[in-house]
């Protein structure tokens, strides 16, 4: 999953490098960076998918 979203981080950056080179509008560099910023994030904790949060609680026993 981390190395998924290290790709997919990557995928994006490259595609705000060329966007900007080809001097795209700056939202849609903006967008994936931040896009890039939420793979990272989710690596770190920072930002967790509620289909994670689901399998967490369904399969785990989880104290109440």
């Amino acid at each position: 999953r981390q190395i998924h979203e290290v790709q997919k981080a990557n995928d994006l950056l490259v595609n705000a490098h060329q966007g900007f080179a080809n001097r795209l509008s700056l939202e849609f560099i903006a967008l994936d960076v931040k896009l890039a910023l939420d793979c990272l994030d989710r690596i770190t904790g920072q930002k967790v998918d509620d289909a994670i949060l689901e399998r967490i609680f369904g399969e785990f026993c989880v104290g109440k």
